[in-house]
């Protein structure tokens, strides 16, 4: 970004802008220039010139919606009034609606709405809260929903509200979220929940929660110092609580069966919040819902209307759709409190694909794609002392993975101009991310790289909290394989300063049956 101001004091101007960015920038190098230019006036954003191969920019994540949203989403004389697409430039979608850079709105998946008078203002109005924000809509020229059966007939009457009632009735409904569908259904009806889990195929892993507000997060769980502000983050992820016993609201056992915790985010569109006010005025009790992915067990999320209908139709009931195409897909984020911090479970949305700082210690020198393990997998593209994850994609066993994979890193690739001149994966010979890894490194003319599974998990851990050599690292992971060709489990590695390691601790091997 390039910034022109003329006038007194404008060194003055730029420490404060350093210092004292707005809410959601984030300033990774900066620099001041005196230079003669024709004088100006008044407060102007030129157009984006076109994005260069030497161009490199930041993407934000999709954003939970802030409060002013919120307070005119429920506001009965404001123009946007219950419309379930409200944003401006501090909340709403980003990564999931860009198509192409730079972020200008005929880059994204709204091009095809046309500002109406009003929005067209907003936009232009350096003093307005919307100025220059891309996904701005109304109800006069912005998205619509609509609520149809499993065979694509449209629902008669108002969506939102008849969607609460058909989930008040244990129906399983799949709503088009920010980065893809969700199936939801009432968290406090066992048949629900069950048929659900029967549906899914999905008979012990837990299912993830999605409630208002936070004061209906207290009446089932526990909330850790941190939590809070996590679950009210602009990241809004899923968050690991513990539950508490006895609960104030009667949440389905089956939800995480033979588990301390429960997963648990708060409301963080317009569309949901305005489902969870149509619950509340049908039914007096606080409303919980199930909200987890609209897929087969590890499959990619459900993104358009087309694969929810042939891939997903066997796993719900009716489906609440709306016309903003989602160029992303980007499943949700998981955290869990520790001492008072969020730590990462899984990396998804409100999270990616911005960058993370690695410090010189652990400088890419060559510009490199880690490829990920092979179950729960997501890749990530470092130069520098950046690295840029990618979405959380699932197991990569599925041609449906391989697809989302390479379709995510192209568009990454292009977006930071990261061209990989090194591809690094799991040392097993025969994982799915090991197969694509071989081939995308001959695609790309790049070296191949082979890291042992523990040694990847210590460096990472070094890598995050900038540790030198020498260290000993426990990596209590589940299974990798080892440079001796066995399984390895819980393995104790000694990481020197270069980074060479070597093994000094493990437990003893078991012998299997298949040899």
């Amino acid at each position: 970004m390039i910034i022109i101001v003329q006038g007194k004091n404008i060194k003055r101007f730029y420490r404060s802008i350093i210092k004292n960015p707005p809410p959601l920038a984030i300033i990774t190098n900066s620099k001041f220039r005196i230079k003669q230019e024709k004088q100006l006036s008044g407060f102007k954003i030129i157009p984006s010139k076109t994005f260069s191969s030497r161009n490199r920019t930041q993407i934000l994540p999709d954003l939970n919606i802030c409060a002013q949203c919120r307070k005119e989403l429920f506001t009965a004389s404001d123009r946007r009034f219950l419309y379930p697409f409200i944003n401006c430039t501090h909340c709403g979608p980003r990564y999931s609606i860009i198509i192409n850079l730079p972020y200008d709105r005929k880059q994204t998946t709204m091009k095809q709405f046309v500002m109406c008078p009003d929005c067209k203002n907003e936009y232009a109005d350096p003093n307005n809260r919307r100025f220059h924000a891309e996904p701005i809509a109304c109800p006069v020229c912005g998205p619509e929903v609509r609520l149809v059966d499993k065979n694509g007939k449209e629902v008669p009457g108002e969506p939102l509200l008849n969607a609460a009632r058909l989930l008040l009735k244990g129906k399983i409904l799949a709503i088009k979220g920010l980065g893809g569908f969700h199936l939801a259904c009432d968290a406090t009806d066992n048949q629900a929940v069950a048929r659900l889990r029967q549906k899914k195929a999905r008979s012990r892993k837990p299912l993830a929660l999605m409630v208002e507000a936070v004061n209906a997060v207290r009446q089932f769980c526990q909330l850790p110092r941190g939590a809070v502000k996590t679950l009210r983050s602009p990241a809004a992820p899923i968050v690991l609580l513990p539950k508490k016993i006895p609960p104030l609201i009667p949440v389905s056992p089956l939800i995480a069966p033979d588990n301390g915790s429960l997963g648990v985010m708060c409301a963080y569109t317009p569309l949901h919040l305005i489902l969870f006010q149509k619950l509340r005025e049908l039914c007096p009790q606080t409303p919980v819902l199930v909200m987890t992915s609209a897929n087969f067990s590890e499959e990619p999320i459900a993104i358009d209307e087309t694969e929810l209908f042939s891939r997903c139709r066997p796993l719900f009931d009716y489906a609440l759709i709306h016309n903003r195409k989602i160029a992303n897909r980007c499943d949700d984020s998981v955290v869990q409190i520790d001492s008072g911090n969020p730590l990462m479970v899984r990396r998804s949305r409100g999270y990616v694909p911005q960058p993370l700082k690695i410090g010189p210690m652990f400088h890419v020198k060559h510009p490199t794609l880690a490829m990920g393990a092979d179950g729960k997998t997501c890749f990530a593209l470092g130069s520098g002392e950046a690295v840029i994850p990618g979405p959380h994609i699932g197991d990569l066993d599925s041609a449906e993975s391989e697809i989302f994979f390479r379709s995510a890193l192209k568009r990454l690739t292009e977006w930071s101009k990261i061209k990989p001149g090194r591809v690094v994966c799991d040392l097993h010979p025969d994982y799915s991310s090991v197969r694509l890894a071989e081939k995308l490194a001959k695609s790309y003319r790049a070296k191949l790289a082979r890291v042992q599974h523990h040694y990847a998990h210590i460096l990472s851990v070094m890598a995050e909290y900038q540790l030198p050599g020498p260290v000993i690292g426990l990596a209590a992971d589940g299974t990798g394989y080892g440079i001796d060709g066995a399984i390895w489990g819980c393995e104790i590695i000694l990481v020197n300063k270069d980074l060479s390691w070597r093994r000094v601790g493990n437990l003893k091997y078991l012998h299997h049956r298949a040899g």
